[in-house]
C-alpha cells in the first residue's frame, strides 16, 4: 500500500502544467474554482462546466509537452494539448458517462478552443483531420494522470475507438446536419450555456495559472455615500432641481423581480451620482433579501468620460472607507494600465492583469464597448468577462450610443441574460430611446417641465461655412461653442472663425492628441476660452458650459447631448442653434458619419419648427423615437440574422453570413492611427516603445508587461484621422505605425491637428 502511494506521488510530481505547477493540482484547482463560481443556477450545466475544467489541460500529460515545459526539447504540433484534452473529455462524457451528446460536444469545443476562440461551431468544429497526430499523442500519454484524477480512462482503448469517436461528430460537421439531428434552435439557451462554460473555465484557468490571492470585497454603505453627496453645497439655482431629482429617484421602491430600470433626466441634472446611489440602494436591498453581494459595473460610452467619472466616484469613496484598493473600485478599458492594488501595494503584473481584465472588484468602471463585447464576444479575452456579469448591477450611461440596428437584439439578449445570470440593468439617458420598452422608470417627465435654460433656433437651410459665418451675429459678452460633424469641416471652420473674431479661441477633435485635449479642456473649465470649435468629442459627459452652442445637423439624441453644453447651470439666458452645413460639393457633412434613418427622422421632427423652448425641444423626443421605430424595417432583418448567429454559435466565418464578430458597437472605426511627437516626452515614449517591441520580437516575453504599462502613455500622443494612407510620409517598420517626427511637427501638424489638405473629410 505504501509502495503504491509513493509511486503515485512520484508520478504526480513528474507532470507539470506550468513551469512551477503540478498538472493534477492545476486541474483540481481550476475545477474547484469553476464549481464555486459557475454563474448559472443549473446543476446539469454546472456538472459539465466542472468536467470541462477537470479535463481542460489533461493533454499536457504527454511526454512531448512534459519535455517542452521543462525546456528539454522543442516539438511543434506534438506538444499541443487543447485538441487532445478535448477528445479525451468527449470520450469520457460519451463512452464512460453516457452524457448528453450535444452538451458533450459543446464541452469538447470549449476545451479545444480554450487557448483560441471558436469560429462557426456547427460548421467547423465537428470536422477533425488531425487523427495521426492524436494517435501519436495518445501513445505518449502518461496514463497515471487518470488515476490521479480518479477517472477510468484507458488511452489504448480511446486510440482503438478513435474512429468511432470521430463518427460521433457527424451531426456537428455542418449546420444542416445539426438541424436534421437536433431540430431548429428556438431560444438562446445554447449561446448562454456555451459561453457560461467557456467563460468560467477561462477565468478560473487564468487565476490559478498566476496564483491569484483571495480577494475580499469591502462593504460600501449606501447611507454614508448618500449623506456625503447630500452634503455637497449648492452653487447654482439648478442645484435645487438636481437635489429634487435625486431624492425622487431614490424614493422609488426597488422590486427585485423587475430586472431593468431607467433614469430619464435632462442633461446636467446629476445622473452620475443619482444613478450610482440607486445602484448602491439596489445592492443593499439584495444583500438583505437574498444574502448575495452584487457588484456594480458602470459602463460609459467614451474613455475620456470613464477617467473623469472614475475619479469622481473614487474621490467620494475615499472619504467614507478606510481603504480604496482595487477590490473596491477599478477602471478597465483598452488603454487602462492593468494595475491592481491590494493592501496599499501593487500586485505583480500578471496577477493584476487577470484581476483587472476579469472585473474582480466591487465597482468596475468600463466602456460600453467592453460591456457589449462581453455579451457578444469575438475573442477569448472578451468571452472571459461573460460570466462576470453574474450577480451584478449594470449601469448603462448614455445608452442611446448603441447603434439602432442592435436595439432589438440587445434588449432581447440582455433581458434573457439578466434572468439567467442574475443581474440587473439601470440605464441612464436624457432621451430614452425605445431599447427597453418594459423598463421601470425611476425619474419621469416631471423634471422636463418648465426647463428654460436655452432657446432653440432651427435653421434647415443649406449653408456653406462661409455663408453661415457671414450672417452669424456675435455678442461681446457671450461664450460660443461650435460643434461640427467632421474633422475637416471643423478645421476649416476654426481657420475662418479665427480670421473673424477676437478673443481666446480653442479647438478640440480626434485630430489632436489626447494629451492636448486634456490640457485644452482644463483651460475651458477654468473659463479662459471664449470660442471653442469642436467635433462630437464634447457631446456626452464632458462637463463644459457655454452661453451659445451652434450644432451642425445630427440625429436628435446627438442634438440633445450638444444642447446640454449650453447654459448648463441655468445661470444665464442660453441659445442653442441647429444648422445644416454642406461641403464644396453640396454634400451635407452629417451624411459622412450618421445613420440615414436617424437623420431623416430628425429632419421630419424638426422641419416644421423654428423656435422652441428647452421643454418643447425635449418633448419632441417622443415624436422622434416613434418615427425611428416605424422606419426601422431593416432592423427586423438584422435582428433575424444576428439572432441566428447567436442561436447557432456563429462567432466568425467567411461564407458571407452574419456572425457575432460583425456586431460592433463602434460601427465605423474610421481613420488611421498616427503617433505625433509633439514634445520631448512623446519622443521618449516613442523610443521606449521601439525598444520594448524589439525585445518582444526577439522572444523576451517578460517585456510584455512593460509594453502594457507604456501603452496608455503611448496613446496619449496618438490621433486617428481619415486620410489617404499614401499622404502619410513616415512609417515605423518596428512598430508598424505611422508617425510624425518632432522635427517635422510644424510642417504636418498644427493647432487643429493633422493639417487640413491631408484629410479626406
Amino acid at each position: 500500500m505504501s509502495s503504491q502511494s509513493e509511486k503515485r506521488e512520484r508520478t504526480f510530481t513528474c507532470l507539470l502544467s506550468h513551469p512551477d505547477k503540478y498538472l493534477i493540482k492545476h486541474l483540481q484547482n481550476v475545477a474547484k474554482l469553476v464549481e464555486d463560481t459557475f454563474p448559472i443556477n443549473d446543476e446539469t450545466l454546472k456538472k459539465f462546466a466542472v468536467y470541462v475544467a477537470q479535463f481542460h489541460d489533461v493533454g499536457k500529460a504527454t511526454q512531448f509537452f512534459q519535455h517542452y515545459i521543462r525546456g528539454e526539447k522543442i516539438f511543434s504540433q506534438e506538444k499541443n494539448h487543447s485538441l487532445l484534452s478535448a477528445i479525451i473529455l468527449f470520450y469520457f462524457l460519451r463512452y464512460n458517462m453516457d452524457e448528453n451528446p450535444l452538451l458533450s460536444f459543446l464541452s469538447y469545443v470549449a476545451v479545444k478552443n480554450h487557448h483560441s476562440f471558436p469560429e462557426d461551431v456547427f460548421e467547423d468544429e465537428g470536422v477533425l483531420t488531425d487523427i495521426d497526430l492524436l494517435k501519436k499523442q495518445l501513445d505518449s500519454l502518461e496514463a497515471s494522470i487518470f488515476s490521479e484524477m480518479k477517472v477510468k480512462i484507458d488511452p489504448n482503448s480511446l486510440k482503438i475507438n478513435l474512429e468511432n469517436v470521430i463518427k460521433d461528430f457527424k451531426p456537428f460537421r455542418s449546420l444542416s446536419r445539426f438541424k436534421k439531428k437536433f431540430g431548429e434552435v428556438k431560444d438562446y439557451f445554447l449561446y448562454i450555456a456555451f459561453l457560461s462554460i467557456c467563460s468560467a473555465l477561462l477565468f478560473a484557468d487564468r487565476k490559478d495559472a498566476v496564483d491569484v490571492p483571495e480577494i475580499k470585497y469591502s462593504d460600501i454603505s449606501y447611507l454614508h455615500f448618500k449623506s456625503l453627496i447630500d452634503s455637497i453645497p449648492a452653487k447654482y439655482s439648478i442645484d435645487k432641481l438636481r437635489q429634487k431629482a435625486k431624492d425622487a429617484v431614490l424614493s422609488k421602491v426597488f422590486d427585485p423581480s423587475k430586472r431593468v430600470y431607467s433614469i430619464n433626466l435632462p442633461t446636467g441634472l446629476g445622473k452620475t451620482y443619482t444613478g450610482f446611489l440607486y445602484a448602491l440602494k439596489m445592492r443593499e436591498i439584495l444583500k438583505k433579501q437574498i444574502g448575495k453581494n452584487f457588484r456594480i459595473i458602470y459602463a460609459l460610452p467614451f474613455v475620456s468620460i470613464i477617467d473623469q467619472n472614475f475619479e469622481i466616484i473614487k474621490e467620494k469613496l475615499q472619504q467614507i472607507t478606510d481603504s480604496c484598493d482595487s477590490s473596491l473600485i477599478i477602471k478597465h478599458h483598452h488603454l487602462s494600465e492593468p494595475e491592481y492594488r491590494k493592501d496599499g501595494e501593487s500586485l505583480p503584473f500578471d496577477i493584476g492583469k487577470v484581476l483587472t481584465e476579469g472585473w474582480e472588484s466591487e465597482i468596475v468602471v468600463t466602456t460600453m464597448v467592453q460591456l457589449f463585447n462581453a455579451i457578444f464576444p469575438k475573442n477569448r479575452s472578451q468571452a472571459l468577462r461573460f460570466s462576470r456579469l453574474h450577480n451584478t448591477i449594470v449601469i448603462l450611461d448614455e445608452i442611446q450610443t448603441i447603434p439602432l440596428k442592435y436595439w432589438e437584439i440587445f434588449s432581447q439578449i440582455v433581458e434573457n441574460l439578466a434572468e439567467v445570470l442574475d443581474f440587473y440593468v439601470l440605464f441612464m439617458t436624457a432621451t430614452k430611446p425605445v431599447i427597453f420598452p418594459n423598463c421601470v422608470e425611476l425619474a419621469g417627465k416631471e423634471f422636463f417641465k418648465g426647463l428654460n435654460r436655452y432657446k432653440i433656433d432651427v435653421d434647415m437651410e443649406k449653408k456653406t461655412i462661409d455663408e453661415f459665418l457671414s450672417t452669424f451675429k456675435f455678442e461681446e459678452d457671450k461664450t460660443y461653442l461650435f460643434i461640427l460633424n467632421t474633422i475637416k469641416s471643423s478645421q476649416e471652420f476654426y481657420k475662418k472663425l479665427k480670421e473673424k473674431v477676437n478673443g481666446e479661441i480653442e479647438y478640440i477633435s480626434a485630430s489632436i492628441t489626447p494629451f492636448e485635449r486634456k490640457q485644452r479642456l482644463a483651460k475651458i473649465k477654468e473659463g479662459k476660452v471664449k470660442y471653442l470649435v469642436s467635433t462630437q468629442v464634447v457631446e456626452a459627459g464632458v462637463d463644459i458650459d457655454f452661453d451659445v452652442v451652434v450644432r451642425d445637423f445630427a440625429p436628435f439624441d446627438a442634438l440633445n447631448q450638444s444642447a446640454g453644453r449650453c447654459n448648463r447651470n441655468g445661470e444665464k439666458s442660453g441659445a442653442f442653434k441647429i444648422i445644416r452645413l454642406v461641403d464644396e460639393k453640396g454634400k451635407f457633412y452629417w451624411s459622412y458619419i450618421y445613420d440615414s434613418i436617424l437623420s431623416s427622422c430628425t429632419y421630419e421632427t424638426l422641419e416644421c419648427v423654428n423656435n422652441l423652448t428647452e421643454e418643447q425641444f425635449i418633448n419632441l423626443t417622443e415624436k422622434y423615437f416613434k418615427l425611428v421605430k416605424d422606419r426601422a424595417v431593416d432592423n427586423v432583418k438584422e435582428l433575424a440574422l444576428f439572432s441566428e448567429a447567436l442561436k447557432y454559435l456563429r462567432f466568425s466565418g467567411k461564407n458571407g453570413k452574419r456572425f457575432i464578430k460583425d456586431m460592433n458597437l463602434i460601427e465605423n472605426d474610421y481613420g488611421i492611427e498616427v503617433f505625433v511627437q509633439i514634445n520631448e516626452n512623446a519622443v521618449n515614449v516613442w523610443n521606449k516603445m521601439i525598444d520594448i517591441v524589439k525585445k518582444l520580437k526577439s522572444g523576451e516575453r517578460s517585456s510584455f508587461k512593460d509594453y502594457m504599462r507604456l501603452k496608455p502613455k503611448f496613446y496619449e500622443f496618438v490621433i486617428r484621422v481619415n486620410v489617404d494612407e499614401k499622404s502619410l510620409r513616415f512609417f515605423s517598420e518596428e512598430l508598424a505605425f505611422h508617425y510624425i517626427p518632432f522635427r517635422y511637427k510644424d510642417i504636418y501638424y498644427g493647432k487643429t491637428g493633422l493639417k487640413e489638405p491631408n484629410l479626406i473629410w
